[in-house]
């Protein structure tokens, strides 16, 4: 009985002893691959970090090339309304010009008509009244024509300002909407 009692002890020694090797290897695999999972995740977290650097350089790169379009088409906006400008008032001098030749043409014609009709009246050279009258009808033709062309002219001005403010609105339009792409972007950016 005491000989099977200390087999029996060392068979259960033998079994603890086996228990605890076999424990210990399971916690050293499991140690091993907590390890291993480890090292994945970083790597993966810097590829993860790599990645979400390079996204942040190309956005922030396409936001100032954006900024630099959008600088661009302003300046180009502000360089046109500056030559509309001076070609207007380029226009406007020389319609004055001209209006101011056309009423010194017509105030000498005048003249001269004013003075052949006294010359030929006082002289009594068969000058007659329906004669007077012709001159007086082409002189009034004359004017109602002055008239007509500042009429043209202050028409053909209003129509440029009109196509002038028509082409600054679709600009407008045009910068505006990207005005707003930039914000829709800065607004994604915030939101990542």
């Amino acid at each position: 009985c005491r000989d099977f009692a200390v087999l029996e002890d060392r068979c259960l020694a033998y079994n603890l002893q086996e228990q605890e090797e076999s424990h210990l290897a399971h916690n050293v695999n499991k140690s091993k691959l907590v390890q291993k999972d480890l090292q994945v995740a970083k790597k993966l977290q810097e590829e993860e970090d790599q990645w979400a650097k390079v996204q942040s350089q190309k956005q922030h790169s396409e936001a100032l090339q954006d900024n630099e379009i959008a600088q661009g088409i302003q300046e180009e906006l502000i360089r046109q309304a500056e030559q509309q400008r001076q070609q207007e008032e380029k226009d406007a001098a020389i319609a004055r010009k001209l209006q101011e030749k056309e009423m010194k043409e017509e105030r000498r014609r005048q003249k001269q008509l004013e003075a052949t009709f006294e010359e030929d009246y006082f002289e009594d050279h068969g000058y007659g009244v329906s004669e007077a009258t012709k001159g007086m009808t082409k002189l009034e033709l004359r004017e109602q024509e002055l008239k007509d062309m500042e009429v043209a002219r202050r028409m053909q001005e209003e129509e440029m300002k009109e196509i002038a403010r028509l082409m600054m609105e679709q600009e407008k339009r045009e910068y505006k909407k990207i005005r707003e792409r930039e914000h829709e972007r800065e607004r994604e950016k915030e939101r990542e």
